[in-house]
């Protein structure tokens, strides 16, 4: 079997291209918009274009201790239903002086009651106390800008995600409903976890 990077393994599938085709993982750019919430729409140019929010309380956490889970990739796999290996690549610095942690990222998926993997790669950065900005990029053309806000509230903290997501039109539908989804069983599975 080989390795599928990116959603067009879905495109191929759905249009009964059986198979697997290899494509190699791109290197996220050099994003120096990671530490701002809000739209990235523009950066949207030719692809369809979505956002979402999603929270979750968690009482008794801790905001650094979750900070410092959710900023390290390496263990997403631990609470991300769909993340099957992490690898740290590198780590650059930004424009004003902040840490980026470059990753490369593998999914699987069933289709069609097949497994399938999707390599991507991620880049994050910690933008201050209880804040991290992300930006995955997969073939064909797939973004997803995340936002991490962790804030503490009576009895515990809320983690706050707000995630723009670019894609082809035609993938919107299968990466924005897929991906809102696991992302809510992140965060569950992340409330459970550190819930005391």
């Amino acid at each position: 079997m080989r390795r599928l990077s990116g959603i067009a393994a879905l495109a191929l599938l759905s249009a009964g291209l059986v198979g697997f085709v290899n494509y190699p993982a791109q290197a996220a750019e050099q994003d120096s918009g990671l530490c701002h919430a809000g739209s990235h729409q523009s950066e949207a140019v030719l692809r369809d274009y979505r956002e979402f929010t999603q929270d979750v309380v968690i009482p008794g956490a801790e905001v650094n201790e979750v900070t410092e889970f959710l900023g390290d990739f390496t263990r997403l796999s631990e609470i991300h239903p769909l993340i099957v290996n992490v690898t740290k690549n590198k780590e650059t610095v930004d424009s004003d002086g902040g840490i980026v942690s470059h990753y490369t990222i593998t999914d699987k998926m069933d289709v069609l009651g097949l497994p399938v993997y999707l390599t991507y790669t991620s880049e994050v950065r910690r933008c201050g106390t209880g804040e991290l900005g992300t930006h995955a990029y997969q073939m064909p053309g797939i973004s997803l800008w995340n936002y991490f806000t962790i804030t503490p509230v009576v009895g515990g903290i809320r983690v706050t995600e707000q995630v723009d997501v670019a894609a082809p039109y035609t993938l919107m539908g299968t990466t924005y409903d897929q991906g809102k989804a696991a992302h809510r069983t992140m965060l569950d599975n992340l409330k459970a976890k550190f819930e005391k």
